[in-house]
């Protein structure tokens, strides 16, 4: 399962981020099988991840966000 997990632990404000960048490289991680992802909840960059992969569910059911 370790082999199939991603974590996010990020900093509450998000300055310089490229946000098309950071969904591109998610999308990178679910085309490699990476399907369980575990976002820490805490702050802009935590949620802005968070709201990726959520997006990303609906075309891809096995995918878990935690």
């Amino acid at each position: 399962m370790k082999e199939r997990t991603v974590t996010f632990i990020g900093h509450s404000k998000c300055y310089g981020l490229d946000k098309d960048e950071l969904k591109k490289q998610i999308v990178a991680l679910v085309s490699e099988g990476k399907t369980d992802f575990i976002c820490g909840g805490m702050g802009e960059y935590d949620h802005l991840c968070a709201r990726i992969v959520y997006n990303l569910k609906k075309k891809h059911s096995d995918i878990k966000l935690f």
